[in-house]
């Protein structure tokens, strides 16, 4: 009898005891170590099944494990990850900051945090699967982007997001000078799938979105009036900023053609930074820590594409 040369294609896992009750897609990216992306794609394609039953049942990622269960599932999750610090500085995504439970990196220009169907490269697939994103900046958007490094740590950190006890500090270059050189806008949104408007009174699926802002310089660059803006976002509804700046200042972020009553471009790039971020610490088991040591400030250098602007408008410019 000969023996093969590769594993078989699929293999067969048991659920422990102490994992009773988890959600499928939580207990697999524990145990296997996957991208979420990876991992949500095979579950869609329902190749992840149990198996002892009377009848093999596709698992979704809603479903929950329980002590003794079988997972049939492709043996190419089951492949230790070969991801490493030194291959996520090489596919440029440098570390701002690491400890044992959490980590900030530079999100560069133009990569998505999550695939999807038009996605062939993202944070989520370029991190090591122990890495978990706790939340999101859009792809043309750059800076300081937070991600746990366990389980507990990344569920302490989500809520913390979502209790808005994240300190955001983002860095705009605005497409015209704001009548203001300060205040707050408090203007809800209503998010109508890929455009996102101003909520008129009452409107249904409105949500609650304040930005505070304080022009900090302006001047003209390539025959523009132009402001250097800073945004501290109350709220974190999506594309927030560019709607609240295009909408209600009238002053579109540089760069956004989605929102731009013109529709302009320059040289592709959209200037946005999330320059400053403070974020509660937490420990591994997800323990945020002492009152006076219970937060963590990390700030992002700008992207090389800035300096040029930077300079026309008389601002020192840094990329460390």
């Amino acid at each position: 009898m000969s023996v093969p040369k590769t594993l078989p294609l699929i293999r067969v896992i048991t659920v422990e005891c102490e994992a009773n009750g988890l959600r499928v897609d939580r207990y697999l990216r524990d145990k296997v170590q996957v991208a979420p992306s990876v991992l949500f794609k095979l579950l869609r394609k329902k190749t992840i099944t149990q198996i002892n039953t009377t009848q093999s049942k596709r698992l979704q990622g809603s479903d929950r494990v329980f002590a003794g269960m079988q997972i049939k599932l492709p043996n190419s999750l089951l492949s230790p990850s070969d991801n490493s610090r030194q291959q996520i500085n090489d596919q440029k995504l440098p570390f701002l900051y690491e400890s044992e439970s959490m980590a900030v990196i530079q999100k560069p220009y133009g990569l998505a945090c999550q695939g999807g169907t038009k996605v062939t490269s993202s944070v989520d697939t370029i991190l090591p699967p122990e890495y978990r994103l706790v939340h999101r900046l859009d792809r043309h958007t750059t800076g300081a982007l937070v991600v746990a490094r366990t389980r507990l740590a990344a569920s302490a950190l989500a809520k913390a997001f979502h209790d808005r006890n994240v300190d955001k500090t983002y860095i705009a270059l605005l497409k015209g000078i704001p009548k203001c050189t300060a205040g707050t806008i408090n203007h809800a949104l209503v998010n109508n799938g890929e455009m996102v408007g101003l909520a008129g009174s009452a409107e249904d699926g409105a949500k609650a979105a304040i930005t505070r802002y304080k022009v900090l310089k302006t001047g003209v660059w390539n025959d523009q009036q132009l402001s250097l803006v800073e945004l501290d976002i109350l709220t974190g509804r999506k594309h927030q900023i560019r709607v609240h700046c295009a909408k209600a200042l009238g002053c579109p972020v540089l760069g956004d053609s989605r929102y731009s009553a013109t529709g302009e471009k320059t040289k592709g790039y959209m200037y946005l930074h999330l320059f400053r971020i403070k974020i509660p610490s937490v420990d591994e088991q997800g323990k945020v820590g002492a009152a006076d040591a219970s937060t963590v400030t990390v700030t992002a250098p700008f992207p090389l594409f800035w300096q040029q602007a930077f300079s026309s408008l008389g601002v020192k410019f840094s990329s460390k």
